[in-house]
């Protein structure tokens, strides 16, 4: 391709051709009629994508000195990140828009943004801790031939979790939470609990946009019959 392009050995410039090649191949992969192209991205991606968008917006907008405008789309953005959990995006808007009021709206509005940053950034905290129980369980590394310390995790990691999500009321600590209950439970042999978990968290995939997906309810649904089989079975033996 070289010799073709050139007609002779070019390796720097073809190497630097190379290069703009991959980056307009990697900028076009944010376009929106790929983004949003139905079927390729998840809601919860093209919501992320959105926001991330919109903060870019608003900060320029902050930099032309339109700080009414900029508000209004640190607004929309906090609204989105609150319903969809996106705590690290949440974060960063309320900061930015913490700038702001400070130069435009006075010292009340700044105090009520410095509280509201405190509580979600104790929500980021929790649903990041129940994300690192989730996924020790999952790689289950630490606790190979150690049932006991296992076990203990469990009951340490959904106590807790019960208390953050009554604290935060976040969808995500939520799942994690039903999740360990349900493992926690079907190791145990006390299936009828475990069932419990398991339609509460179908409910939750449901109904919240923060955590839905298709395939997590899938695969909700097919441990709740699987579950359910074994308890059927059980029962029958004990006829």
């Amino acid at each position: 391709i070289e010799f073709l392009i050139y007609g002779r050995k070019a390796t720097t410039t073809f190497s630097r051709l190379l290069i703009r090649f991959r980056d307009k191949l990697l900028e076009s992969l944010l376009l929106d009629i790929n983004v949003k192209r139905e079927g390729s991205y998840s809601m919860q991606f093209r919501q992320l994508f959105e926001v991330r968008k919109r903060i870019s917006y608003a900060q320029i907008l902050v930099g032309r000195g339109l700080h009414e405008t900029a508000l209004l789309v640190y607004d929309s953005v906090i609204e989105t990140s609150i319903s969809f959990e996106f705590y690290e995006e949440l974060l960063l808007a309320v900061r930015l828009k913490m700038q702001v009021v400070s130069l435009t709206k006075g010292q009340q509005e700044f105090q009520q943004l410095q509280r509201a940053y405190k509580k979600h950034e104790l929500s980021r905290q929790d649903a990041y801790n129940a994300y690192c129980d989730y996924n020790t369980l999952i790689g289950n590394t630490d606790f190979k031939g150690r049932q006991e310390e296992h076990s203990a995790f469990l009951i340490r990691a959904i106590a807790r979790m019960r208390l953050d999500y009554e604290k935060t009321g976040s969808a995500n600590v939520a799942f994690y939470l039903y999740y360990l209950e349900t493992h926690h439970y079907q190791e145990l042999h006390f299936y009828r609990h475990a069932r419990k978990s398991l339609i509460r968290l179908a409910a939750l995939i449901e109904k919240s946009p923060a955590i839905y997906a298709a395939y997590r309810l899938g695969n909700v649904l097919i441990n709740q019959a699987e579950n359910d089989g074994i308890t059927a079975l059980m029962h029958a033996a004990r006829q």
